[in-house]
């Protein structure tokens, strides 16, 4: 009986259905550690902003927040600044790439005109 039980048990470990068991058993725990590790995360960051608004006491936050909100408008005011730069590049590209081409326009002409004139001579 004893062999038997044995013999089971091996066939049993060795099905698709054990197999899968372990996988999911596995891919839980992974997810679970996941799950803790996303947790501790959260909670270091949370002690990290309180630390920082230690030193200051509740009289002096309105003054952090008239800081924070200065901070805002300057990266506001930086930004529009950027954008109008960018927009006068494109402006001056743009003027370029057309001067450029009324260039080349010529040029094309002036070539078929004296390719024209010594295929005449060459025919007569």
């Amino acid at each position: 009986m004893a062999t038997s039980k044995a013999v089971l048990l091996r066939s049993f470990f060795l099905t698709d259905l054990y197999l899968s068991y372990v996988h999911c058993i596995s891919e839980l725990k992974r997810h679970v550690y996941g799950m803790c590790m996303a947790q501790k995360k959260k909670k270091k960051k949370k002690k990290e902003r309180k630390l920082k608004l230690k030193w200051m006491k509740k009289k002096d936050f309105g003054k952090y927040t008239k800081y924070k909100e200065k901070k805002k408008k300057k990266i506001k005011r930086k930004r529009k600044e950027k954008e109008k730069e960018k927009k006068k590049k494109k402006k001056k590209k743009k003027k370029k790439k057309k001067k450029k081409k009324k260039k080349k326009k010529k040029k094309k002409k002036k070539k078929k005109k004296k390719s024209l004139k010594g295929f005449y001579i060459i025919y007569l």
